[in-house]
């Protein structure tokens, strides 16, 4: 069965990026699972917290269903010609650290 998590840019309670993705949960193929994955409560990216205490567990939860994913499904606003901060900034904590970078060639070439 394929696995695509879907994930919203924006926070807000009243996203319409996220009532999309919820929308889409219902309209998938059937034998299709398409969950949300959040980045609610991901802190901002700050090298030293890495280094400290690593990738905070709201991120590897995340990051390890992309890892796993036959699809990824993102839906975000824009916000001033680009994507919204918290957005980027999960971006920024999934591709950390470096050393994890092997891990998603692999599953891309597995594919």
């Amino acid at each position: 069965m394929p696995r695509i998590p879907g994930i919203s840019g924006s926070l807000r309670r009243g996203s319409c990026d996220t009532a999309l993705l919820n929308a889409a949960v219902a309209l998938v193929d059937a034998g299709t699972e398409l969950e949300i994955a959040s980045i609610r409560g991901a802190p901002l990216y700050d090298g030293d917290v890495e280094t400290s205490q690593g990738v905070p567990q709201t991120v590897q939860d995340v990051k390890a269903r992309v890892i796993a994913c036959d699809g990824l499904l993102l839906a975000t606003p824009e916000y001033n010609n680009g994507i919204p901060g918290v957005f980027k900034n999960a971006i920024d904590w999934m591709s950390r650290p470096a050393a994890d970078l092997p891990r998603y060639s692999a599953t891309v070439r597995s594919r």
